[in-house]
């Protein structure tokens, strides 16, 4: 809501009782391209004609604007203070001021002075000479009226109070307002009803702004309102249209869930959530959401592909609560059942993991399930018999790249390094490309990585590391700055190994490796 008030808000002239318009071709420079949102260029026009005149309302005011648009709040406050000095009646400090007060968060000082913007222009409209003022006076005190009702309302919006907001904001609307407009007060006011339950009255400024490209959450607003209306015809066109013109689904994808839902068409809703998946699942994961799978059996399948989504990321705990109620209806679900201990796993739940595995292993002689078994030896240290589960994996499935790489694992593990190398090597370019966290792959790369810097190795080493730098799209891990630092050192390239191990320090202040290699560093240029 804080950047929608000065579009193009600045003091066009000062009004003694008439207007005076000032001449200089840097202000007016400066002004016009405020106006087109180009503030550093503005800014430069007009410290260029404050520096050529210092006391000039209109100059200061403009230079106190591109400093507020370049966020220089003190700079800003120094200017209208000065004016301020000069007049304390002065409307453009006391405009100036109010919005500055708003900006900063500080609600009580910005109402006041509003208050006092709407004390000035309502003085001047109820003058005994107000039929004989300027056309152009008049619309700058009425803008001055309306620009203070806005900012009141913007306030009381922000503290959650909307019945205030919308008062204040349908009386901004009463008024021309040359400084923004009133497009997004329009917009201010439309949200305000929206979030009072009264639908109709958003539904008619919500409608008004469809056309506007500034107000690109205006057309999924408007669906809302109908949906609460209960037109979903219409609700679904207008997003239906929507997916057109906009590059994030997320919000609208949201609505039509709940816009094909009402109109009972399940099939539709099950695809919007699966499309949601696809791209963000928490927005998949709100309590709205969860409500309308739990009570709908057709969209239980969703608790699946919402598990399966967490997975991939890594969020185990996510994954394990949902798949956890997907399996309360459809208990007999191999895939989930794996899914389940699977996560088990992962978070440290090596004996039900173990149990679960083992489990269906035995009901479904399915390689899947005892490479999950032997993963969780693996995981219990118990590295023979995990090895033996292994190697029975690859005889069902010679192809499985995971259990190659475990057994690299196990060879790591109890110092075979050479061994390790070479099963690594062997199945590297079988690897996936790209992790979403640090797994099974990464673990593969990491371990390589050492096994080549304990054999001395320290630039083969440094070359996996970079590779496993560049393994995951977000986020990074502080071992693997941990393996660059080292491998960096061993190679005399100090710069690096001290950038790299300030790296690994940020992501994780308490890591030893880091910190012993930062101190070897300090060691070596003593």
């Amino acid at each position: 809501m804080k950047n929608k008030f000065f579009l193009i808000i600045f003091i066009f002239f000062s009004i003694q009782g008439c207007a005076l318009y000032d001449s200089s071709k840097e202000f007016q420079q400066g002004v016009l391209l405020f106006k087109e949102g180009k503030y550093d260029e503005s800014y430069n026009y007009a410290l260029r004609a404050y520096n050529g005149s210092p006391t000039t309302t209109k100059y200061i005011s403009l230079l106190a604007w591109t400093y507020i648009k370049k966020g220089n709040f003190e700079e800003a406050y120094k200017m209208f203070q000065s004016i301020y000095e000069q007049n304390n009646e002065s409307i453009a400090a006391i405009q100036g001021f109010a919005w500055l007060k708003y900006l900063q968060g500080d609600f009580i000082s910005s109402q006041k002075w509003f208050q006092k913007q709407i004390s000035w222009a309502s003085k001047h409209v109820n003058h005994i000479e107000w039929e004989y003022y300027k056309e152009t006076d008049k619309r700058y005190i009425y803008s001055i009226l309306s620009d203070g009702y806005y900012g009141i309302g913007l306030i009381a919006y922000s503290e959650k109070d909307f019945k205030t907001s919308s008062t204040n904001l349908i009386n901004s609307l009463k008024y021309i307002n040359d400084f923004c407009g009133h497009i997004p007060i329009k917009t201010s006011l439309a949200d305000a009803f929206y979030y009072q339950g009264k639908y109709k009255e958003a539904l008619s400024y919500y409608k008004d702004m469809l056309g506007n490209k500034s107000e690109k959450f205006v057309p999924i607003k408007y669906a809302w309102c109908l949906y609460y209306e209960g037109d979903y015809k219409t609700a679904e066109k207008i997003l239906s249209d929507q997916l057109k013109e906009e590059s994030d689904y997320r919000s609208i994808l949201y609505c039509m869930i709940f816009v094909s839902y009402a109109q009972n068409k399940m099939t539709e809703s099950k695809q919007y959530i699966k499309d949601l998946l696809n791209i963000d699942p928490s927005f998949v994961d709100t309590e709205d959401i969860i409500y309308i799978i739990k009570k709908t059996k057709s969209l239980h399948t969703s608790f699946k592909d919402l598990a399966s989504s967490y997975f991939q990321e890594g969020k185990f705990s996510k994954a394990s609560e949902k798949i956890t109620m997907y399996l309360v209806s459809e208990e007999n679900d191999y895939e989930a059942k794996l899914i389940d201990a699977w996560c088990d796993l992962y978070l440290s739940k090596l004996n039900s993991a173990k149990s679960k595995f083992k489990l269906l292993w035995e009901k479904n002689i399915d390689e899947q399930a005892l490479l999950g078994y032997g993963v969780t030896l693996f995981y219990m240290r118990k590295l023979d018999e995990a090895e033996a589960i292994f190697k029975k994996v690859q005889n069902l499935n010679p192809e499985n790249i995971r259990a190659k790489v475990a057994i690299g694992g196990i060879a790591y593990l109890k110092g075979n390094l050479n061994k390790a190398i070479s099963i690594y090597n062997a199945n590297l370019n079988q690897l996936p490309q790209k992790e979403l966290y640090f797994g099974w792959a990464s673990h593969a790369l990491n371990n390589l990585g050492w096994a080549y810097f304990y054999t001395e190795q320290y630039q083969s080493s440094l070359d996996i590391f970079l590779r496993l730098l560049n393994f995951h799209p977000k986020p990074f891990y502080y071992e693997i700055f941990n393996g660059l630092g080292w491998s960096y050192l061993y190679l005399g390239k100090t710069v690096e190994s001290k950038a790299a191990f300030e790296e690994s320090l940020k992501l994780y202040a308490g890591n030893s490796s880091a910190t012993l290699g930062l101190s070897q560093l300090a060691n070596l240029k003593k």
